[in-house]
């Protein structure tokens, strides 16, 4: 299924100020949302981040877009609410996509006519599969022959059954979720007392 999606890059942020994150590793950071939030710090001394809701494409061929201002300002509010102590820096810019997604989180592999293989919905456990995937669907570029392991993921037909949870009332169910857990969970007040504390 196809799915709109954006990301979000912050101005450059002052090294001391990312200094202070204690976020020296430069890992990438994932809330435990039903939808993630990521967390990216760059090269350029940016914080690119993303995610939080989805948009399901329901028409071919895929519609054009651009960003919603209103969720680039959501996606800002809840950066501050992540990183309190970077709540004044701004956005830069903006960005979004489409990708594919599975219901079962899994990638789909499969043909297109003779000479065109591919490999997609590379999300959720499918992350992990796509390197493998990969190098098994180049074995059988070359040897002609397909590997057993792409038996479960190879699609005869890129035709897919929808799935209620990725329709639009099953996203924003899933959307108000996450909102209501923050308000338990993840609000500002309570990352502002972990900031102090940690001070």
């Amino acid at each position: 299924m196809p799915m709109w999606l954006i990301e979000v890059e912050t101005e450059p942020i002052a090294p001391e100020r990312l200094a202070a994150l204690g976020w020296s590793s430069r890992s990438g950071v994932i809330t435990q949302h039903q939808v993630m939030e990521h967390y990216r710090l760059t090269a350029r001394g940016t914080i690119v981040f993303g995610v939080r809701r989805v948009e399901r494409g329901m028409t071919y061929p895929l519609p054009a877009k651009a960003p919603d201002r209103k969720l680039v300002e959501e996606l800002a509010g809840a950066f501050a609410t992540r990183f309190p102590a970077l709540a004044d820096v701004a956005v830069e810019r903006a960005w979004g996509g489409w990708i594919a997604i599975t219901s079962s989180w899994l990638s789909i592999a499969g043909r297109i006519e003779d000479d065109i293989y591919y490999s997609i919905a590379c999300n959720g456990h499918g992350l992990a599969q796509a390197p493998y995937v990969g190098s098994l669907i180049a074995e059988l570029i070359v040897d002609g022959s397909r590997h057993e392991d792409l038996d479960g993921i190879w699609a005869k037909k890129p035709k897919f059954p929808p799935f209620t949870m990725v329709g639009p009332r099953g996203l924003r169910m899933v959307w108000a979720l996450d909102r209501f857990t923050d308000l338990i969970n993840g609000s500002r007040r309570r990352a502002l007392r972990a900031a102090a504390r940690a001070r």
